[in-house]
């Protein structure tokens, strides 16, 4: 669908948002078969010359879209820190917005002891 983090959450293009936000229901199904308990998205980024108040408006609509599913199949959608994302002040003005039990922050441990190894 294009690499890891494209087409993100927070596109401009309407269309290219509708595929990660597809892409996210099917991974939920997925994850729902194979017994996982969460999924893990990058918000998007960079922001692409738009402003950061409107990606994060872009990025909740989105995620309104997936978490009735993700609450009717028991599996969390864990946000990964990116751009959106990079700092606790940053994740706490996303997430004090979320009305859902079933978004939370994928917080990984191997990438964080990594950096600090090196």
């Amino acid at each position: 669908m294009g690499d890891t983090y494209l087409p993100s959450w927070i596109e401009p293009a309407k269309e290219r948002r509708e595929i990660r936000i597809r892409h996210t229901l099917d991974s939920l199904q997925i994850a729902k078969k194979l017994g996982c308990g969460n999924i893990s998205i990058p918000p998007g980024g960079p922001l692409g010359g738009g402003s950061r108040k409107q990606a994060m408006k872009l990025f909740h609509q989105g995620l309104e879209r997936v978490v009735s599913t993700a609450e009717a199949l028991g599996v969390m959608v864990l946000v990964e820190p990116d751009l959106m994302t990079e700092t606790k002040a940053q994740f706490k003005e996303f997430i004090k917005d979320v009305q859902s039990k079933a978004v939370g922050l994928n917080f990984d441990i191997s990438f964080r002891l990594h950096i600090l190894h090196f």
